[in-house]
């Protein structure tokens, strides 16, 4: 089998190519040219050219043998995060690789990491323990909520709230201003392992343990529709368009989905090749897998 990143064209459905390297996670720059591959032993991340699949730049991230669980890129391009085992997040300049900030969470290993839309904050997740909310400009925490159980967290587009989910299924919404739990939703009896804004904000789609993607109103915290499906769901996206939601499901496959459709979710790709992390590209055309296992 093959691990690595697999690259999807959306309209085809079919595989392009892929890069190889064990890798739990990676995201795109926001001119969609570059993707930032965690390397997931080696402490490294590694900047590929999206068209030709090619290395650029190598980022000595954090200590070798330390597992990178999660990086992300900043909106304006100018960031790139990643955080890893060593309960650290490292920020570092786009273009030099050069770090400039680093923090240091709470004694569990950093899960999920998130820009907000402004690139003046990062929002970590300290599995199963905490959120936390790092400014960047201030070079500081501004906001940490304990949440036992947490298993992902995501940033509304638009206004100053964080969303995330647990293990016993619910999620709950923040408010960073006044840094209050404004609305706390049951999504189920199980584990929500991901949430996901679509691009306006107005909603959010959740999946998890019990197999079923559901699509809230973020105001009025009312379900919009819920789709079940055969597996447990580990990662969702949104299509830029809103017009499909992409995840993983437990079976090892990828699928796709049109949530203002009654069709069933489509898979995208055959069995055996396990998927920690997918995602669009900015323009849609291309949906990016990482698999850490293989030969």
């Amino acid at each position: 089998s093959t691990r690595g990143i697999q690259i999807w064209d959306v309209t085809e459905r079919s595989l392009k190519h892929s890069i190889p390297g064990s890798t739990r996670a990676f995201a795109f720059s926001p001119d969609g040219l570059r993707i930032a591959i965690a390397n997931e032993r080696a402490g490294t991340l590694r900047i590929h050219d999206i068209k030709t699949g090619g290395e650029i730049q190598l980022i000595e991230a954090h200590s070798p043998g330390k597992v990178l669980l999660a990086v992300d890129y900043s909106p304006n391009g100018r960031f790139i995060a990643s955080s890893a085992s060593d309960n650290s997040i490292r920020v570092f300049d786009a273009k030099t690789g050069s770090v400039l900030r680093k923090f240091y969470g709470d004694k569990k290993s950093m899960g999920a990491i998130s820009f907000d839309q402004a690139s003046m904050r990062i929002a970590s997740l300290s599995l199963y323990q905490s959120v936390q909310i790092w400014d960047l400009p201030a070079n500081m925490e501004t906001f940490r909520a304990r949440r036992p159980g947490v298993l992902c967290i995501d940033f509304h587009p638009t206004e100053p709230i964080v969303a995330m989910g647990d293990s016993g299924g619910r999620v709950s919404i923040y408010d960073l201003n006044s840094r209050l739990n404004v609305s706390q939703i049951t999504a189920g009896k199980s584990a929500v392992r991901d949430i996901a804004f679509n691009s306006d904000g107005s909603r959010f789609v959740t999946g998890g343990d019990d197999r079923t993607l559901r699509v809230w109103d973020t105001r009025t915290g009312a379900l919009i529709k819920s789709q079940t499906h055969n597996h447990a769901i580990e990662r969702i996206c949104h299509h830029p368009t809103d017009s499909l939601v992409a995840f993983c499901s437990g079976n090892d496959l990828l699928f796709t989905w049109d949530p203002q459709s009654s069709v069933k979710p489509k898979a995208l790709s055959g069995g055996g090749v396990k998927a920690d992390d997918v995602a669009f590209s900015p323009d849609g055309a291309q949906l990016l897998s990482a698999h850490p296992d293989g030969t």
